[in-house]
């Protein structure tokens, strides 16, 4: 196994060229790596659903509702490519020659945008090496990224409506009064001349409703249209697309996007910040990582199901691309808050990655794990800017508030399994099967 000296700061204060130099004052090297990765920029989800709010036409994307488009692609490939650099610098992966292949497992969600965000990934950070990708054949049977969906994890419908309804204020009422600034911000976007007993996006219905299975729930109403709204302004931006046809001519720059994301930054913590919800829904994916990690580290977990444990990927490098509700729920179970120039509190952009490494102090051998979220800005992705020490990505390193942490970042091994044990909802998860590869 290739070993990576580390030293015991954010990848954001270090340099390449800078390493080797910091690296000989410590004693951690690196093992393991797992990358959980929201897709790349895509289109709108519903155009008809986003059009409906406004008299004026919404601008076309390069590709079909909710697909990644070409320039998500390349923007993906410029963070796969820095990732590649910094990496093979540290030799712990190389630009000569391919990777095992068993050293490496990709597994995506059932959609295109994740698929293909993999792909550009796979292909940037080991180009020409046909990295196979695995993904379920739909939603349905996708017990890993989609739990609560796929009928493996479902909600109790009371309980989540219950929940989300006391967050919201206790009623409806009470919601619409909380939240009708944001309201009408949004408003004076998508239709500033409507009147108020017309407007279509303000008089949407506000609704908790289960879906026809009676397993998941869904909010109804300004907030979710609002979110649905300012994720597609935000990605006609990433897209490129002339500022006139961004948020219907409505900013002049990056700064103006992070005030139309308020709603969506309410709808997560109504939904996908919902203690409740967010054990539901990522149990089954945090588990997972969690005892990837605990693969080969020499870490009994006194907690680990021992046929679950079985099922998660053994690979010095796991990469899982799935999508924002996923990361969603990962915060909430890690109990970590970030904030990147630009974004909004705990903002999940797209192409962003919370990225787990296991380290190793090579005196003690004691081992320790480190969590950092990583993303492009808006302008990066926009410009399809090449990233490197004089263009580096946004990173933070994450407070696990372990009571043994170094630098309040490397939690011990053995605290961090209690910590995440602690908080999973064992019965939303269950051992997992391969899916299916996805051809190079």
């Amino acid at each position: 196994m290739n070993k990576l000296p580390l030293m015991v700061l954010s990848l954001c204060a270090i340099s390449a060229t800078g390493y080797s130099n910091a690296a000989a004052a410590n004693n951690l090297v690196l093992e393991k790596i797992i990358t959980v990765t929201r897709h790349g920029v895509r289109s709108q989800s519903n155009s008809a659903s986003v059009q409906e709010n406004s008299p004026t036409p919404i601008p076309v994307f390069s590709s079909k509702d909710g697909e990644l488009t070409m320039h998500g692609y390349a923007a993906v490939t410029r963070m796969g490519d820095y990732l590649r650099r910094y990496y093979a610098h540290q030799n712990f992966v190389t630009e000569k020659a391919c990777t095992d292949p068993k050293g490496i497992f990709i597994r995506t969600s059932a959609f295109q945008r994740t698929r293909m965000t993999a792909r550009a990934l796979a292909d940037s950070l080991f180009p020409g090496c046909a990295v196979p990708i695995h993904s379920p054949e739909n939603k349905t049977q996708d017990t890993l990224f989609e739990p609560i969906v796929s009928g493996m994890a479902p909600l109790d419908i009371n309980k989540a409506q219950k929940s989300v309804m006391a967050a919201l204020g206790g009623d409806f009422a009470a919601a619409r009064l909380r939240y009708a600034r944001q309201i009408a911000a949004m408003q004076a976007v998508v239709d500033p001349n409507c009147q108020p007993d017309r407007c279509t996006f303000t008089n949407h219905e506000w609704r908790i409703s289960p879906d026809k299975q009676n397993i998941n729930i869904s909010l109804q109403g300004p907030i979710a249209r609002g979110n649905e709204l300012g994720e597609t302004f935000r990605l006609q931006y990433a897209e490129g697309m002339p500022l006139k046809d961004v948020a219907f001519n409505h900013i002049t720059s990056a700064a103006d996007i992070a005030p139309l994301m308020e709603l969506k930054d309410i709808k997560f913590d109504l939904i996908e910040h919902n203690p409740y919800i967010a054990a539901r829904g990522g149990s089954q994916l945090m588990s997972q990582i969690l005892y990837a990690l605990e693969k080969d580290s020499g870490f009994q977990d006194p907690d680990a199901d021992a046929q679950i444990s079985a099922s998660a990927p053994n690979a010095r490098m796991v990469m899982y691309v799935a999508h924002d509700t996923n990361l969603g729920y990962l915060q909430q179970l890690l109990k970590v808050s970030w904030r990147l120039e630009g974004y909004p509190q705990d903002d999940t952009p797209p192409g962003s990655t919370l990225l787990f490494e296991r380290y190793r102090d090579r005196k003690t051998r004691q081992a320790f794990i480190g969590v950092t979220f990583i993303t492009q800005t808006l302008d990066q992705i926009r410009r399809l800017e090449p990233l490197g020490n004089k263009n580096l990505p946004l990173q933070r390193r994450l407070n696990l508030h372990c009571k043994t942490s170094l630098n309040d970042w490397l939690c011990p091994i053995n605290e961090f399994a209690a910590q995440i044990n602690s908080r999973l909802d064992r019965s939303a998860i269950i051992a997992q099967r391969d899916a299916i590869q996805i051809s190079p």
